[in-house]
């Protein structure tokens, strides 16, 4: 399963800030909505727009890789 890395962004980001980033800023300062934030946090996604990708991976300074990762066997469903 493809999984977002974005938590973990997101931790580094507010130590070396020194400040809290809800869904809420992160989706303000990087022109996202917060759903799509949201999804983003929780791997709750089917697709993700490039777009989308484009901007998060601006926001934090990170490549697509560093933002998604296969984790095999997480949260796939027995076919």
């Amino acid at each position: 399963m493809i999984v977002s890395m974005l938590p973990e962004l997101r931790l580094q980001r507010e130590r070396q800030e020194g400040r809290k980033l809800p869904v809420r800023v992160i989706a303000e300062e990087s022109g996202l909505s917060a759903g799509a934030v949201q999804r983003l946090m929780t791997s709750d996604f089917e697709r993700v727009e490039t777009a989308t990708l484009g901007a998060i991976c601006k926001y934090f300074g990170c490549t697509v890789g560093d933002l998604l990762v296969y984790q095999e066997g997480k949260g796939q469903r027995a076919e």
